[in-house]
């Protein structure tokens, strides 16, 4: 639901009216809730196959539910709050740029 808000719903504003219309702010938001969910999944994917390769090293130590929500609470963390690459440049700032042919 929350993707949809924030991402889907601006995109199909965007091709309606047929440029940003949302202003710069939330075009970093929305960059950022595109891509925060992305990178809590791969590092959860990361931490599982820790886990994994941890149990099969020692198959009998005790595990944590504990260590386990703290290790979600600072993957979710080091996802939100990681820079965004993905931001686009206006047509405006891209026609400003110069070229260097060599």
């Amino acid at each position: 639901m929350l993707y949809t808000l924030c991402v889907i719903l601006p995109q199909l504003i965007t091709y309606i009216v047929g440029g940003w219309v949302l202003g710069k702010a939330y075009c970093v938001v929305m960059a950022q809730v595109g891509i925060i969910p992305v990178s809590a999944n791969t590092l959860t994917v990361l931490a599982i196959t820790g886990y994994r390769l941890k149990v099969l090293m020692n198959p009998f130590a005790e595990t944590s539910t504990k260590l386990a929500k703290i290790g979600i609470a600072v993957i979710w963390a080091i996802a939100s709050f990681q820079p965004s690459f993905s931001l686009h440049t206006t047509p405006s700032q891209s026609s400003t740029k110069k070229t260097v042919d060599v």
